[in-house]
């Protein structure tokens, strides 16, 4: 399963040069007081996306399931190979974008960036883990042309649905309401919200993952 990771990583030579231009894009167009405090969660999730579309097209143009399930490897290594690298592009998405920001606050570069947190960790974690567990029951039903289409309308709702549902939801919310949410919001502890988004995501990660394992032991090719 460990070398199944490994290929989809090695094949990832023109997403590591995307990832890197596409992070400093973020920073110089992102450069702002309200949007910095996401700009790292928003970086990691677009490097993490371009990584997992990008195997998996690879896989679908050199047909590597069909030549991967003629040898002596477990289906199940298969699919739990692909949620274990949508995890690692998390982590090099991370790096990537982490790295950029702190050479941009290093060089003393006028953009307003603050430097990588563990908020910013978690919830890039768990928005990818949400995409990946929606995505791959699907691409593991219907192959990469079909799941494509619906993976980007997936990723185009948890990239801009956020803010949109916080813009609709300041503009509808009169002040008293938004003043109880926000008083009853004070009563969690900081990290309460993060912990139990994360823990959320895992289970659904679980149930999607056994969902897949039962769609591809069935799968002829």
């Amino acid at each position: 399963m460990l070398n199944l990771v490994l290929k989809d990583i090695l094949i990832q030579k023109k997403s590591f040069l995307i990832a890197l231009v596409y992070s400093v894009f973020l920073f110089v167009i992102f450069s702002n007081e309200v949007f910095r405090e996401a700009v790292y969660i928003m970086g990691t999730v677009a490097i993490a996306y371009i990584m997992v579309v990008t195997s998996n097209a690879y896989d679908d143009k050199y047909k590597s399931e069909i030549i991967i399930n003629s040898l002596p490897v477990k289906r199940r290594s298969v699919v739990l190979s692909k949620y274990l690298a949508a995890a690692v592009f998390v982590v090099l998405g991370l790096i990537i974008a982490g790295t950029v920001g702190a050479v941009i606050i290093t060089a003393g570069i006028p953009l307003s960036v603050r430097y990588l947190n563990l908020y910013d960790t978690v919830f890039a974690l768990s928005l990818v883990a949400l995409l990946a567990s929606l995505y791959y029951p699907l691409y593991f039903r219907f192959g990469y042309a079909l799941s494509r289409m619906i993976n980007m309308v997936l990723f185009l709702a948890l990239f801009f649905g956020p803010s949109a549902l916080v813009g609709y939801y300041r503009q509808n919310m009169d002040y008293g309401t938004a003043q109880q949410l926000a008083a009853r919001l004070q009563d969690f502890p900081a990290w309460a919200p993060g912990i139990s988004a994360l823990a959320a995501v895992m289970l659904l990660t679980v149930v999607s993952a056994l969902i897949s394992l039962k769609i591809y032991e069935t799968k002829d090719f």
